[in-house]
């Protein structure tokens, strides 16, 4: 079930649409930072891209993601 408080949509086409007004947007701007590639930042939605390069330079610097899902809890999911 979709929690209206998260603010980041993953789409099908690798791309992560990320609300600016979200009070959690800067927690998911620092992570998403660490393996995605910013496309386009218009004022409200920020688009970011996930690729073999940017998931490759985020292994490459020693950096460990992580994509915290918690099936149990989707409400806690970043």
């Amino acid at each position: 079930m979709p929690n209206p408080n998260n603010p980041m949509i993953v789409q099908g086409d690798k791309t992560v649409l990320l609300e600016v007004n979200s009070e959690r947007y800067a927690e998911a701007r620092d992570i998403l930072a660490r393996f995605a590639e910013l496309e386009k930042s218009p004022e409200y939605i920020h688009t970011y891209r996930i690729t073999p390069l940017s998931l490759w330079n985020a292994a490459s610097w020693s950096r460990t993601c992580w994509l915290r899902i918690n099936i149990s809890d989707p409400s806690r999911a970043v």
